[in-house]
């Protein structure tokens, strides 16, 4: 089975099946390349090169990407642009690679031939292709093949790419808001007080009848007598949990069940 074969045990069989499957079943080796992982790439890279009467050339592209670094990442985009022809193969790659050296690569390789310059207008709207880049580097005396066709199509993806967005940031918008909604209406619930709750500093309970001190209540439902935290925030500096403390009942307080006025709630 694949799940057996695909491990380290067997990892120097991987190699001669490379070099099998390249020899006699070219169309089966993507396949173990990308799913076996104790292959040696540049084994497999000598392979695929010297690959008779023509070298693998997705397969090449697949192993220097593999390998990664910016000189393997513009040889495999050469490969694409030369050898598979595939603008649309080459422009996701670069996308995936998130070079912008590549991007200047691409664009450079591009205006040498003016049906590339066609073909990457066809596709550049749609992925990440700076157009007016594109359009500024083709030779002044250059003719392109559908070039304002092209053009159109750029501009008409990139409208549509904008229109998406807009669209995405309307629904954004109304999640906040609801959301936002949610938020204050549930800051604003009132929160149960048991008579003999204590204090979360003195640790003193709180009666019924008690009408000289008003209460900090948390939506947590940790309350504080207000005259504590005043002596608490008036306090020399104390620890550091002395200091979480306090930033936790300044920011984060919700409300006072009996004078509103004495501090500020937060938002938090």
């Amino acid at each position: 089975r694949k799940s057996e074969y695909n491990t380290e045990k067997l990892a120097e069989t991987h190699d001669l099946h490379v070099a099998l499957c390249a020899k006699y079943a070219p169309s089966s080796l993507m396949n173990f390349l990308e799913t076996c992982n104790y292959y040696s790439m540049e084994a497999a890279l000598i392979i695929c090169r010297s690959h008779r009467p023509d070298p693998l050339y997705k397969e090449i592209v697949f192993i220097l990407s593999r390998m990664g670094g910016h000189r393997n990442a513009k040889q495999a985009l050469a490969i694409i642009i030369e050898h598979l022809k595939d603008i649309r193969q080459a422009i996701e790659f670069v996308e995936n690679e998130a070079d912008d050296e590549l991007w200047n690569e691409l664009v450079a390789t591009c205006v040498k031939n003016p049906a590339l310059v066609g073909d990457l207008l066809q596709y550049a709207g749609a992925h990440s292709v700076d157009p007016v880049h594109l359009i500024r580097s083709i030779p002044e005396n250059m003719v392109v093949p559908g070039l304002s066709q092209g053009i159109r199509k750029t501009f008409d993806d990139i409208k549509l790419q904008v229109q998406i967005r807009e669209g995405c940031n309307s629904v954004l918008k109304k999640d906040v808001s609801d959301l936002l909604k949610t938020l204050r209406r549930k800051r604003r619930r009132a929160k149960l007080v048991f008579n003999r709750q204590k204090c979360e500093i003195c640790f003193g309970e709180f009666y019924e009848k008690t009408v000289d001190d008003s209460m900090v209540v948390f939506s947590s439902g940790e309350v504080y007598h207000y005259s504590c935290i005043s002596r608490f925030r008036h306090r020399p500096k104390g620890s550091k949990a002395e200091g979480r403390v306090l930033n936790r009942i300044v920011k984060h307080s919700v409300y006072f069940s009996r004078n509103k006025n004495l501090l500020e709630s937060s938002p938090g």
